[in-house]
């Protein structure tokens, strides 16, 4: 269950104060110790020492100690995979300038063009992987495959017939949004997968911390 409890963690937002300060610190630093934080924050080296305890817990950070000479060893801090996924990217800024100028010189029919080729390019590359497959297993294939292309995950089983995958961290978020290409690409995949299933994509937001996620709701056929 442990990429539930990540994919939790994350909905619960833990970049709250002082935490996502901490955690800044550590990112623009490549690893700081409690000295290093603490004189930042102007902190307490023992709040800053339970406020260190929860993020290792929540696995957004990781430790090693370091030693020098015969002096006390120092405990520096560095991100895990987990937390640097948190931290902003800039990719859907670079994609919504590239089908702009995709969109102003060929018109908006050759933007829908390029994300149905990709479409059908990246489901010949996992069609085989999900031959023979129990409908539970091929969403679960399908949301191993989102995970491995670099997005956070998740899948959910809702009854016998209902399925629904949440995407938190797409990179390309705003910009699949502005072209309203959910709908036209990832749907397109998983109606090839699922074949009769009837599809829906909403964007939801996480009551307690107001981060927007993705949810791919799926109905198939009794």
């Amino acid at each position: 269950m442990q990429e539930r409890e990540q994919v939790d963690i994350f909905n619960r937002s833990v970049l709250k104060p002082p935490k996502n300060e901490i955690l800044r610190i550590i990112k623009k630093q490549g690893g700081a110790t409690v000295d290093d934080i603490s004189k930042s924050l102007s902190l307490a080296p023992t709040s800053i020492r339970q406020h260190l305890a929860a993020l290792e817990r929540d696995q957004l950070i990781k430790s090693i100690t370091i030693r020098h000479g015969a002096g006390r060893p120092k405990i520096l801090y560095s991100l895990t995979e987990l937390a640097n996924n948190l931290f902003p990217k800039r990719y859907d800024f670079l994609l919504s300038m590239i089908l702009n100028e995709i969109e102003r010189i060929d018109g908006p029919e050759k933007v829908d063009l390029i994300f149905d080729n990709i479409a059908e390019r990246i489901y010949a590359l996992c069609k085989y992987e999900l031959e023979d497959k129990t409908l539970d297993e091929k969403v679960d294939t399908m949301t191993s495959l989102v995970r491995a292309w670099g997005s956070m995950a998740e899948w959910e089983k809702i009854d016998d017939y209902s399925y629904v995958i949440r995407e938190y961290n797409c990179d390309f978020y705003n910009s699949i949004l502005k072209y309203n290409l959910l709908s036209k690409f990832a749907l397109k995949i998983l109606h090839k997968i699922l074949e009769s299933a009837e599809l829906d994509c909403k964007i939801e937001t996480n009551k307690s911390s107001g981060v927007d996620f993705c949810s791919f709701y799926i109905k198939c056929s009794k």
